[in-house]
């Protein structure tokens, strides 16, 4: 039986480098490196032995490799979304080699990193993939729940207020109740008040005017304030029980973990089916695509949302769910 081939260990201490510099110098949060390191893990294992300079080489186009990996055990392809973003990852790599290890890279030509991608006749072949989120009327429904311990009232305020703000998830959790302000209908997501935003970044941001959502979001808020004090997390750790406030240690990762149960409970007591917390800033997204009257309008949520070019947000939130194109469709007269 012939040997299996192994990962070439230079390649790998390559992969560590470019994620080290990811998060030093990108500022990347640990769950983006996480989702790097699993689309570069596809990368290492197309390439095995061969060096990355020497990828042109193989018969095998990571493109087309990718159709069919897998590095766990589910028995069906990748998303479609999920094998794009594994060629942009290896295009970022390649561009990143070349600029900081150009010698080893100089035979790479930025027309060939430009051939990683998947085709749309590729694409299609994966089938239709729908877009989900949470829309507006499954978030209320989940809101509408009326809480019997202490946990799930933390959890269903927390759902509200990531649809109304479209906060980051690591953001949230790092959230101190003196950067909310509901009467005022603003968040303030300031890394110098301990807040973890994307790239570091300061943003001031306006609360959608949904009044039920509101009203949990300033019920709750209220509790804070008065049984746990300015200084305390917006979404604060829990004793096991669920029953009263636990320690006021605890990483960011905990938390994350913590809120994925919540909602997945709070979606199974509802009906609603459960999909990742992200997807609360998707919905917002979409809402605010869907309630853009004017370009002035779509400028406004977009900035909100903390993107500095609009077409970001028209690109990733403007497409609808298979559901919600056959809604719109079918009420036009």
């Amino acid at each position: 039986m012939p040997k299996k081939e192994k990962i070439n260990r230079e390649n790998y201490l390559e992969v560590k480098k470019y994620l080290d510099y990811q998060e030093r110098v990108r500022q990347c949060e640990q769950a983006t490196l996480k989702q790097k390191w699993a689309h570069l893990r596809h990368f290492l294992e197309w390439a095995l032995s061969t060096r990355f300079y020497d990828a042109p080489k193989l018969r095998l186009t990571f493109q087309n490799y990718i159709l069919g990996a897998r590095n766990d055990s589910i028995k069906k392809p990748l998303s479609a979304s999920t094998m794009n973003r594994a060629c942009q990852e290896v295009q970022e790599f390649y561009k990143w080699a070349k600029m900081y290890l150009p010698n080893d890279y100089k035979r790479i030509s930025e027309r060939w990193i430009d051939t990683i991608r998947l085709s749309k006749t590729k694409l299609n072949m994966q089938g239709l993939e729908d877009r989900k989120y949470y829309s507006k009327d499954e978030v209320e429904k989940i809101c509408s729940y009326e809480p019997e311990i202490l946990i799930d009232m933390r959890d269903r305020a927390a759902v509200a207020l990531l649809y109304l703000s479209a906060i980051r998830i690591t953001a949230f959790v790092s959230l101190p109740v003196r950067c909310v302000d509901i009467n005022n209908m603003t968040v303030f997501q300031y890394p110098s008040e301990g807040v973890i935003t994307k790239n570091s970044k300061t943003q001031i941001t306006i609360l959608l005017p949904i009044n039920p959502l509101i009203k949990i979001v300033k019920e709750w808020d209220d509790k804070l304030r008065i049984e746990r004090g300015l200084n305390s997390l917006w979404y604060p750790k829990m004793s096991t029980d669920g029953l009263s406030w636990g320690d006021t240690t605890g990483d960011t990762e905990s938390s994350r973990k913590s809120f994925r149960r919540g909602l997945r409970k709070l979606c199974k007591l509802t009906g609603v089916e459960y999909k990742s917390s992200h997807k609360l800033r998707k919905g917002h997204g979409v809402y605010a695509v869907e309630n853009s009257e004017n370009y002035q309008d779509f400028q406004a949520y977009s900035q909100n949302m903390g993107h500095e070019d609009p077409g970001t947000t028209y690109k990733y939130y403007s497409k609808f769910s298979n559901d919600d194109v056959k809604a719109v469709i079918l009420r036009k007269k």
